[in-house]
């Protein structure tokens, strides 16, 4: 059972939840002793206070997110840089020096963005949960944040229909379907995706033509995954704002 004990505002112990939670146990306090009693307004029994998400959490999905776009194109101009040099390759043109300087460039840091995505999906459930867990008219619980990435017949869908809850319950205006464009540039950047590793899986023909068409793959999907990451980011911060002007912050 969790005990809140409440000080009068501001408390100098929060400037958010204005109450600090005690852990203890049932016998040591009940409901209806007489220190419950006597203690008044300043021991109140409430259920878990829902707190806003913390705003350093939205902002840090929003900057990994912004550097996976960022990972993204240099993944589709170096592909596509890729597949114009081999083009050249096999038709005997010369090379460009200015597209050498960039694969030069893009090549070494490309492996390094394969943090971001790892990193980008821990912190959209950690804020998908957080945020879930201060809507109490959403009709998902916080475990369905976990839950909607992990079983297999809810992964094509609970993800966007949590986001769609949440869009809904927060309160955000306009019309246009942030959250649906997220998911449906998600799906097809994954079935592209796919569909690739199937191409290119075992390719027996010539070098040259495989990296013609791994960068010509790479041109088709990752603009696909690139409008996926910019309409998250887009809903995210909407319902961010929407619940932050629905819950406005106590002054310190």
């Amino acid at each position: 059972m969790f005990y809140v004990l409440c000080f009068p505002n501001p408390s100098p112990f929060s400037n958010t939840a204005h109450c600090v939670t005690i852990r203890t146990f049932l016998p040591l306090l009940p409901k209806d002793s007489a220190l419950t009693h006597a203690a008044g307004p300043l021991l109140e029994y409430r259920a878990f206070k829902r707190v806003p998400t913390p705003r350093s959490l939205t902002w840090l999905v929003l900057a990994i997110c912004t550097l996976t776009c960022l990972w993204l194109l240099a993944i589709a101009l170096a592909g596509a840089i890729q597949a114009h040099l081999w083009t050249n390759y096999v038709a005997r043109l010369p090379y460009d020096p200015t597209e050498q300087s960039l694969l030069k460039i893009l090549y070494p840091l490309i492996p390094w963005g394969w943090l971001f995505p790892p990193t980008m999906a821990l912190l959209l459930i950690a804020w998908m949960f957080t945020t879930l867990k201060r809507t109490p008219n959403c009709r998902f619980r916080p475990r369905d944040a976990i839950l909607a990435w992990i079983l297999r017949q809810h992964l094509f869908i609970r993800p966007f229909e949590i986001m769609r809850d949440l869009r809904i319950a927060s309160g955000v205006t306009g019309k246009f379907p942030w959250a649906g464009c997220w998911w449906t540039f998600w799906i097809a950047a994954n079935i592209v995706n796919l569909t690739a590793f199937c191409a290119l899986n075992g390719y027996r023909g010539e070098p040259a033509q495989y990296a013609i068409d791994s960068g010509q793959w790479d041109v088709i999907r990752v603009p696909l995954y690139l409008v996926s990451a910019l309409t998250l980011m887009v809903t995210i911060y909407k319902i961010d704002r929407a619940q932050a002007h629905r819950d406005p912050q106590p002054n310190p």
